[in-house]
């Protein structure tokens, strides 16, 4: 159903009239945290996100340099939002390691590999 592929959890959505591309990287939710102040890995920051936090997380996944949060904000109207959300979130579940028997496992991943 999802085009997202776990080792570049990415998804393109369009915003002002372009396609964009927004990916979930450590530095897109280092971001996120900057702004928001809530640690971008927890449960906190998705339990009931604001829409500082759900433009900041646009923003910050896009990576583009040119464009200001305020910019990326005015390019989302209310309706798109759930479909933002819900693609962001398919991301993020395509992104996580799974559960295995012994607690977490990773997927093996063409960039990062285990040592050892």
């Amino acid at each position: 159903m999802s085009n997202v592929k776990k080792a570049s959890p990415a998804v393109e959505v369009i915003l002002n009239g372009k396609t964009r591309t927004l990916k979930l990287t450590l530095g897109a939710f280092a971001k996120l945290e900057e702004v928001t102040g809530k640690n971008a890995l927890s449960d906190e920051a998705w339990a009931d996100p604001t829409a500082t936090t759900i433009v900041a997380l646009v923003w910050a996944a896009l990576n583009d340099e040119t464009a200001t949060m305020e910019e990326v904000g005015s390019w989302i109207w209310l309706s798109e939002v759930s479909t933002i959300a819900q693609l962001i979130k398919e991301a993020m579940e395509q992104a996580m390691p799974e559960a295995g028997k012994n607690g977490i496992k990773n997927e093996e991943s063409p960039r990062a590999k285990p040592i050892g």
